[in-house]
């Protein structure tokens, strides 16, 4: 199962995001989040240059710059609506993103679940994480 796992993840596509980085920072500080085809893996996107992803901490450090960038977007984008919209709906989306934030940290806790207690347990629960937030990226865009 492991080796399958494994396998699905050398060819994860990041479903609407590419990101463009510096290549010669690590931290890929200056990584910026932009929507894009489906199907860009995340060798294509350069996201994880440098790293083995057949190991299992490059895997999650791979996941950790996928959310921090999604996270990032899904403030901004939240944000800029809060000073957008009108009070009735300002107040309606926050209900709505508190109310997202709880079911995506109960899902995703259960998402690791199968390998509970093995090492790809934080795999599969940041693998959540990162699908969840781009995925409320893209609902979030929709609404501006």
């Amino acid at each position: 199962m492991y080796k399958l796992l494994i396998s699905i993840f050398m060819t994860l596509t990041l479903s609407h995001f590419v990101y463009a980085s510096d290549s010669n920072n690590a931290n890929n500080d200056n990584i910026r989040p932009e929507i894009l085809p489906q199907n860009t893996t995340v060798e294509q996107s350069g996201l994880c240059k440098g790293l083995d992803l057949s190991i299992t901490a490059d895997i999650r450090n791979c996941l950790n710059r996928q959310y921090k960038i999604a996270d990032r977007l899904l403030n901004n984008i939240y944000k800029q609506l809060m000073t957008r919209l009108g009070e009735p709906r300002k107040s309606s989306l926050k209900k709505e993103q508190i109310a997202w934030i709880k079911e995506k940290e109960k899902t995703c806790k259960n998402a690791g679940k199968e390998s509970e207690g093995g090492t790809l347990e934080p795999v599969m629960i940041a693998d959540c994480e990162v699908e969840m937030t781009q995925q409320r990226v893209i609902y979030l865009k929709s609404i501006q």
